[in-house]
């Protein structure tokens, strides 16, 4: 038995405490749990906007034998600074670190001293084979799915291929948390329907076919899901055995197969559970129809994001996201229709992006029904197409993640100068709010609770004006 920590990290510049449960970590917890007794012990650092110097306290007073951290891209310079305090403290404490930002930046991560071994892909099945081949100090070079440095050389073990079966998964472990910590902090679903909710993330599905290039592959470009049984089954665990009542959906392409969104909703409403279901991501939107977004809404949904990026054709087709627009329009208007807050998420700067191509995108934000959007400044992450795509167009791209920030450049790779870049950004914000039409559907909003309207206002003004998160 092993005393086991998993750390989740936060951003640099986070200024106010966020997220939602680790599902990630909780999922690691299930199948740590499942064959061995290891003492499990779970820190999210997001929560209270916690410091490496107040992380390393809580290791000490745990005293791990192992610690696993999950990590972003954008959290890179909190967790280098967290591993060098566990490391000044205990050297021979095995570090393993997993999570997105490893999968983008792997030969990066093999370079800092202070990480002993990396965790690729999908971690469910890896995670605890690497921690009984450390327990046992047996040899690695048999475990897939691991990078590690073996006489000062890194070494990259063959990958261990995607899961299959998703409704062989295990239940996440819930209880490893304290769940009402998260109920009434700001998330990803920043308009959620009611503050206060207990609510839970919950993945269906696992990669998607589409070949946009900004991201990452991390979960393979082949769709695998989760029956509607299964995941119905999970729900209605948290919805009876946890009191949850309101579910984040945060597939990479949730509503690829129609069938199994359908027959999710009919057993959401077949049990008569009273639930709200927001999709902050992963919605497909011009291959959502009203027939669709009928039984999404019937069965509890409140919001869904739909990320048109640009409104301009060429840019589609460059950016390889080949969303169709009219289409993608039609499906905005027909939640909006049904009752679902729609909200958008836009890019500006993509490599030989125009005048002409931001007008068409603010043409599109102009027209389109959405309640509320975000407008976003491109940013460029290593291990992605868009990288390559800079990389030849001969412009260097600034190698730290914790200086990324989507309100400002950092690189500017379109064919507009960054004054007119930061211009059109601030003109894509007053153009989408300060329009009457728009701001009565913004009162008329299902999600929208009127007692929330100051702190709408404030995070217009903190996107708008101060270019903040």
């Amino acid at each position: 038995m092993a005393k086991i920590l998993l750390i989740r990290t936060r951003m640099e510049d986070q200024d106010y405490p966020y997220g939602a449960p680790p599902l990630g970590l909780l999922y690691l917890a299930s199948y740590l749990r499942k064959n061995n007794a290891h003492q499990l012990k779970i820190l999210d650092m997001r929560t209270t906007l916690m410091s490496p110097e107040e992380a390393l306290q809580h290791v000490k007073d745990f005293g791990p034998d192992i610690i696993g951290i999950s990590s972003l891209s954008l959290e890179e310079s909190i967790l280098n600074k967290t591993v060098r305090k566990i490391k000044e403290w205990r050297a021979d404490c095995p570090v393993i670190v997993g999570g997105p930002y490893v999968n983008s930046a792997r030969e990066r991560l093999l370079t800092n001293p202070d990480l002993d071994y990396l965790v690729l892909g999908e971690g469910e099945e890896t995670f605890p084979e690497l921690v009984e081949a450390i327990v046992t100090k047996a040899d690695l070079q048999h475990i897939r799915g691991i990078a590690y440095r073996k006489e000062g050389h890194p070494v990259m073990n063959t990958a261990r291929p995607f899961m299959e079966d998703l409704d062989g998964l295990l239940f996440p472990s819930w209880d490893m948390v304290d769940l009402k910590t998260y109920f009434n902090l700001p998330r990803f679903m920043r308009f959620s329907p009611v503050a206060g909710v207990p609510f839970m993330p919950v993945m269906t599905s696992r990669g998607c076919p589409y070949s946009c290039v900004y991201c990452h592959n991390i979960m393979g470009k082949r769709f695998r899901a989760r029956s509607a049984e299964n995941v119905f089954k999970e729900l209605k665990v948290l919805y009876e055995d946890y009191g949850i009542c309101e579910f984040e959906f945060i597939d990479d392409c949730f509503n690829l197969d129609k069938k199994r969104v359908h027959q999710l909703c009919d057993m959401i409403m077949g049990a008569g559970m009273k639930v709200h279901m927001c999709f902050p991501n992963g919605l497909r939107g011009d291959i959502l129809d009203e027939e669709t977004l009928k039984k999404l809404k019937a069965a509890g949904t409140t919001e869904i994001s739909f990320a048109p990026e640009t409104g301009s054709e060429r840019i589609q087709k460059l950016i390889k996201k080949n969303a169709n627009l009219s289409r993608l329009q039609e499906a905005i208007a027909a939640a909006v229709k049904v009752g679902i807050h729609a909200h958008g998420f836009f890019m500006l700067g993509f490599p030989t992006e125009t005048k002409k191509d931001l007008d068409l995108t603010l043409d599109f934000i102009k027209n389109t029904k959405l309640h509320t959007a975000d407008f976003f400044i491109v940013n460029v992450f290593p291990d992605t197409e868009l990288f390559s795509m800079v990389k030849a167009l001969g412009r260097e791209v600034p190698d730290e993640y914790s200086s990324i920030d989507f309100h400002n450049t950092r690189i500017n790779v379109s064919d507009v100068s960054d004054k007119e870049l930061l211009s059109y950004q601030r003109k894509f914000f007053m153009a989408f709010y300060l329009r009457p039409a728009r701001i009565l559907r913004l009162f008329t909003s299902p999600a929208i609770k009127k007692r929330y309207l100051f702190y709408y206002a404030w995070l217009f003004f903190r996107r708008a004006v101060l270019r903040k998160r």
